[in-house]
Order: structure tokens, then sequence, then C-alpha cells
């Protein structure tokens, strides 16, 4: 019997959330703009939470610039 290839094929779930950071009344009538950051939630995370939930994020943060983006110095 001839062997044959079959490729190896893995579900990979994601969810990519923006975060944005809970403000104090005297901030918020300074007239100051919240921060706001985007998460990608992987395996048990997926689905765990939906807009307007507060939620605690602890993990690595990790900078990507997205394609066709320039830095402020046209670089």
């Amino acid at each position: 019997m001839p062997w044959s290839r079959v490729p190896l094929k893995q579900k990979f779930t994601f969810n990519t959330v923006k975060v944005q950071e809970l403000m104090s009344g005297d901030q918020r009538e300074s007239g100051r703009i919240p921060r706001t950051i985007e998460c990608e939630l992987t395996q048990d995370l997926v689905d765990s939470c939906v807009p307007g939930d507060k939620v605690t994020i602890t993990g690595v943060i990790k900078v990507s610039n997205k394609e066709g983006e320039f830095s402020q110095s046209g670089v």
C-alpha cells in the first residue's frame, strides 16, 4: 500500500476585543479621552466576555504594526 501524505489541520479560534480603561469622575470632567488597547483572546477565553463587561486583563504586551501604517517620521 503506497504512503499518502495528509496535511495536518489545526483549528485555531480567537477573538479580538478592544478594551477601554475605566475613568473616575474627575478624569471624565477634564475632557480626557480614555485609552484603548486591542487584545487577542485565545483558547478558553474565546467568547468569555461581551461588550459592556468589566474585565481585568493580565498578560504580555506585544506591539505590532499593521501593514500599511507608517511611523510619525514617515520612514
